[in-house]
Order: C-alpha cells, then sequence, then structure tokens
C-alpha cells in the first residue's frame, strides 16, 4: 500500500460562538510500514470546562463517514480533553485494503461546555413566596436538563425537567424551611453539576415586619395623649334623675 497524505483541518463548533478559541493545530501525519497511519495533533480548548467529540473523515469515501479502524484520542461521547500531543493510529490496510494513490482527511470536533450555574450566586439570598429567575450557560441546546433543589446535600425538591434555554422562573414555595445550606443540582446529558450554597430567607426582613407594626403603636400613643388633657382625671358619671 503507498499512501500520498494531504490534510485539510476542519473544526464544527456546535452553538458556540467563533471566539471561543477552539482550534486544531500542529497536525502532523506518518504513515509506517505496517500501512497504519499516526495521526498526532494539538487540540485548543478549556480542559476545565470543555470536552469534545472527535473524528476523521478521508477522500476516500467522499468524506461520508468517519473512518472506522482508528483509535486513540477520538470519541463520539464527548471525552476527549483539550491538550496538546493527541494521537490518533488508523489501520489504513485494514480499512481499505490494496489502495494506492493520495489520501486527503479532515479532523472534525464537536465541541460540549459544561453546564455552570450563573444564579443564585455563591453567598446570595432569595425569598419565600416570591419568583427568584434561576440563570446558567453550557450544555446543548438541543437537551432537557434538570433541576433538582438540596438542602445539606439531600435533594429537598425537584423543581423538574426544563429546555436548556439558560433560564428557569422558580416559584419559591411560602412554606419552604428557611436555611443558609441550599444549592441547586443541575443534570444534562454529560453529567451533573451544584452550585454553591444560597440561603431561603423570609419574605419580608424582621426590620420590615416591626416598621409595620409602628404606626398602631403611634396610633395608640396619640389616643392615650389627647385623653390626658383634664389632668388624667376621668370625667364623672352623670348623676342620677
Amino acid at each position: 500500500m503507498r499512501l500520498k497524505i494531504l490534510f485539510i483541518f476542519f473544526l464544527t463548533q456546535c452553538c458556540l460562538l467563533s471566539t471561543s478559541g477552539q482550534s486544531v493545530e500542529n497536525v502532523v501525519a506518518q504513515v509506517e510500514s505496517n500501512g497504519k497511519v499516526i495521526i498526532t495533533y494539538d487540540l485548543m480548548g478549556d480542559p476545565d470546562a470543555e470536552r469534545f467529540n472527535t473524528s476523521i473523515y478521508s477522500s476516500h469515501n467522499g468524506y461520508s463517514s468517519p473512518l472506522k479502524n482508528i483509535s486513540g484520542d477520538v470519541s463520539s461521547d464527548y471525552s476527549v480533553i483539550p491538550g496538546n500531543g493527541k494521537r490518533v493510529e488508523w489501520d489504513a490496510a485494514a480499512e481499505l485494503g490494496s489502495f494506492n494513490g493520495e489520501l486527503a482527511f479532515e479532523i472534525r470536533a464537536e465541541v460540549y461546555r459544561f453546564l455552570r450555574v450563573i444564579k443564585p450566586a455563591a453567598g446570595k439570598s432569595v425569598r419565600r413566596g416570591s419568583t427568584a429567575t434561576i440563570n446558567w450557560t453550557g450544555g446543548q441546546p438541543s437537551e432537557k436538563v434538570k433541576i433538582e433543589l438540596l438542602k445539606a446535600g439531600v435533594v429537598a425538591s425537584n423543581l423538574g425537567e426544563v429546555n436548556n434555554s439558560g433560564a428557569y422562573n422558580w416559584a419559591i414555595p411560602k412554606e419552604m424551611e428557611k436555611g443558609k445550606d441550599y444549592t441547586l443540582r443541575f443534570t444534562g446529558t454529560s453529567g451533573s453539576i451544584t452550585s454553591e450554597s444560597f440561603a431561603v430567607n423570609a419574605k419580608y426582613p424582621l426590620l420590615l415586619k416591626i416598621g409595620l407594626a409602628v404606626p398602631v403603636v403611634i396610633v395608640v400613643a396619640v389616643l392615650l395623649g389627647k385623653s390626658s388633657d383634664d389632668g388624667g382625671v376621668l370625667p364623672s358619671p352623670p348623676e342620677p334623675e
């Protein structure tokens, strides 16, 4: 088998801005005497927030389907971590049989960004009986996201399975227990994440509740004050006729 290799590189960015910084760089291919092709490349991305599907296509079938007899840093389940020195081995002899000629290749990578909670933020609070907006980023637009409320690490309620729109309006029950150890857990197609802790407070703060009682106290004081114009002596009852 004789192969002359021409490489064409593409990075597909599903539902991400072009400024996200993903790219395939420093690609090197070498044909070995046993008919195998060794491909190395650098996959640029954020290893703390992203994972990739990667596959390699060839001109031998018009790029209609990815290469099959392949191993190494390729994945269909978003398990490739971005970084340098990625390595792929393709058994060209097993897949193509007897072949002489030129081949062009495409390396395709599809990125998945982890779910990340934006709001409620760490240390913030929400109030019982109100509606709070929950915000998050990441995931695939087509996936469903399950949202659960946890208290001290234990599931307190299931808020539901929603579209991955990045926002959800949470109607907080009036009878919900107050506390500072609440978190939200988001579960998508590639796993789950848990938010930082936040607090659930009463619908009205204590000072506001006390403030609502002040006008009543003032009115009572004024009425009592008016009754003391005659030196504090109560009027005599009328004489019987």
